[in-house]
C-alpha cells in the first residue's frame, strides 16, 4: 500500500493552513492500520518532492491521524517513510508510537526527510528497546551528519539491539562518523551483517577505520557499501589488507571514488588470500588497464569471486585491457559454476551427516553454503533436510541454530518447536529464550483466522 501525498507549495507543517489534499491510499492506509488488519504488515507512505527544502507535505494533523494508528497497531512488519517533510518532532512521536506498539516491526525506512538530531535520537532508542525488534534500518538523504552518526553507533552495540543491516546512503557522516560506526563494528556483541554509507564523504581516515574492523576474527560483516566516496589507493590498500585475512564480507562496493591502479593492486593481492568475498564492485575508477591485469592474474587463484564491476574510461590500452577482461570474465564464470557445484556437494554431505546420525555436522555444512553467495536456496534446502530427520536432532545448541535458520526461511511455527525443544534439553540457550518469546507474542496477537498465513519478516541474507 502506497499513498501519495500531495501539497501545494507553501503548506508548512506547523502553519494555520487549509489541509492539503490527499490521495484515496492514504485513507485506506490508515484505516487498515487503525483495524489493525492482520494482512497489512507493509505501508509506504510516500509525499511528491519538491524544489522547496522548507516545503512540507504532511502536517500536524495528519501526522497526528498516523501516530495514533500506528500505536495501535501490532501486525505491521514493513513502514516506509519518504519524502513527507517529517521533522525531529514528528520523528520523535513516530519512533514513541513504534516503541509503544511495533514489537512486530522488522524494516523501517525513512528517505528524504530532515529529522534532526532529536529524531535520530529518538530512532536510535528503538534499537536500544527490548520490545523492539527491527531487523533492518534505512536513513536515506537524512541529513545525518558525525553527531547523528555517534549516536546511532551507540545504540548498534548495546546488548538489546537486534538490527542486521544499516543503511546511511546519501548523508554527511564523514571519516570520524565511519569511524564510530566501524568502533561499534568491532563490538563482539554487535550482531550487524550489513552497512552502507554509500555517498557519505567518506575518505582515506573512514576507509581505515572500517578496514580495521573487518581484520578483526568477530567482525561479522558480511555487505559492505562505500560507493559514491573518496576513498583512494591508500584507502583502497588498507580495504585491501583487512579483505586478505577476512572471511566474512561477501560483498563489497567502491564504485565511483578514486581508487587507480595501486589501490587495485592492493585489492586484486587481497583476493589471492581471500576465501569469502563474492562481489567487488569497482566500477567508475581509475585502475587503468594495469588494475584489470592485476584482478586478471588474482583470479588465477581466486575460486571465489564470481562479480566484478570494472570500467574506467580513460583506458587507453584497449588491446591488453580486452584481453584481460576476457580471461577475467573466464574466471568469474568458472567461479559461479564452482559454487553451485559446491553447495550441491555440501547438500549431500549434510544429508549423509542425517543419516550418521549427526545433525551437529548437518548444521555446520548447510551453513557453511551460506558463504558462496546463495543464502536463500540453501536455506530452503535446509527445511527441506531438517524436517526429514527432525526426531535425529538432540543437541541443544544445534535446536537452537535450527529454530534461527528456519525462522530466516520464515518457517515460524517449526521455528517455534525447535526452541522449545532446545530449552527442554537445557534451559540456558539466550537466542532461543529470545527468539521463542517474539514467536509467542505474535502468534497470540494473530486472529485464528490468518493463523496459518506466512509472514514477510525481510531479514539481512547473504546471497
Amino acid at each position: 500500500m502506497q499513498a501519495i501525498i500531495s501539497t501545494p507549495p507553501g503548506a508548512r507543517y506547523a502553519s494555520a493552513a487549509p489541509l492539503p489534499a490527499y490521495d484515496p491510499a492514504w485513507h485506506t492506509a490508515m484505516a487498515r492500520l487503525s483495524a489493525n488488519d492482520p494482512a497489512f504488515s507493509s505501508c509506504s507512505l510516500c509525499g511528491l518532492p519538491t524544489d522547496d527544502e522548507s516545503t512540507f507535505v504532511i502536517d500536524t494533523t495528519r501526522l497526528e491521524e498516523f501516530v495514533t494508528a500506528l500505536a495501535g497497531n501490532s501486525h505491521l512488519k514493513d513502514l516506509s517513510l519518504s519524502n513527507l517533510g517529517i521533522t525531529d518532532t514528528g520523528m520523535q512521536a513516530i519512533a514513541s508510537a513504534v516503541m509503544r506498539r511495533q514489537a512486530s516491526l522488522a524494516r523501517f525506512s525513512v528517505h528524504d526527510n530532515r529529522v534532526g538530531r532529536n529524531g535520530i535520537a529518538a530512532i536510535a532508542a528503538l534499537l536500544t528497546d527490548p520490545v523492539c525488534q527491527l531487523h533492518q534500518l534505512e536513513l536515506k538523504n537524512c541529513k545525518i551528519d558525525t553527531s547523528g552518526a555517534h549516536t546511532l553507533a551507540e545504540a548498534i552495540h548495546s546488548d538489546a539491539n537486534t538490527l542486521t543491516a544499516l543503511k546511511l546512503r546519501h548523508n554527511d557522516v564523514g571519516d570520524a562518523g565511519a569511524a564510530v560506526i566501524a568502533y561499534a563494528l568491532a563490538q563482539p556483541q554487535c550482531g550487524l551483517l550489513e552497512l552502507e554509507l554509500t555517498n557519505n564523504r567518506i575518505g582515506n581516515a573512514g576507509a581505515s577505520s572500517l578496514a580495521r574492523t573487518l581484520a578483526l576474527d568477530h567482525c561479522r560483516l558480511n555487505v559492505l557499501q562505500l560507493g559514491l566516496n573518496h576513498i583512494d589507493c591508500t584507502g583502497a590498500c588498507s580495504l585491501g589488507e583487512a579483505i586478505g585475512k577476512n572471511g566474512t564480507l561477501l560483498r563489497l562496493y567502491l564504485f565511483t571514488n578514486r581508487i587507480g591502479r595501486l589501490g587495485a593492486q592492493g585489492l586484486a593481492k587481497a583476493l589471492v588470500s581471500n576465501t569469502s568475498l563474492t562481489v567487488l564492485h569497482l566500477a567508475h575508477n581509475p585502475i587503468a588497464y594495469e588494475g584489470a591485469i592485476y584482478f586478471a592474474a588474482a583470479l588465477a587463484q581466486n575460486y571465489r569471486l564470481t562479480q566484478l564491476s570494472l570500467s574506467d574510461r580513460r583506458v587507453k590500452n584497449k588491446v591488453e585491457l580486452g584481453i584481460a577482461l576476457k580471461f577475467i570474465d573466464s574466471a568469474l564464470l568458472r567461479n559461479e559454476e564452482s559454487a553451485f557445484h559446491t553447495a550441491a556437494i555440501l547438500h549431500k554431505l549434510a544429508k549423509k551427516s542425517l543419516e550418521a546420525g549427526n545433525p551437529h555436522g548437518a548444521c555446520v555444512f548447510l551453513q557453511q553454503t551460506r558463504r558462496l553467495g546463495l543464502g536463500e536456496i540453501q536455506q530452503d534446502m535446509l527445511a527441506d533436510t531438517m524436517d526429514a530427520a527432525q526426531g535425529q536432532i538432540s543437541r541443544a545448541a544445534d535446536l537452537t541454530r535450527l529454530g534461527l535458520l528456519r525462522l530466516q526461511a520464515q518457517h515460524r511455527e517449526l521455528a517455534r518447536l525447535s526452541f522449545e525443544r532446545a530449552l527442554t534439553i537445557d534451559y540456558k540457550q539466550p537466542q532461543a529464550w529470545q527468539a521463542l518469546k517474539q514467536i509467542d507474542r505474535e502468534l497470540s496477537e494473530r486472529l485464528p483466522v490468518d493463523a496459518g498465513a506466512p509472514e514477510n519478516i525481510p531479514l539481512s541474507t547473504p546471497r
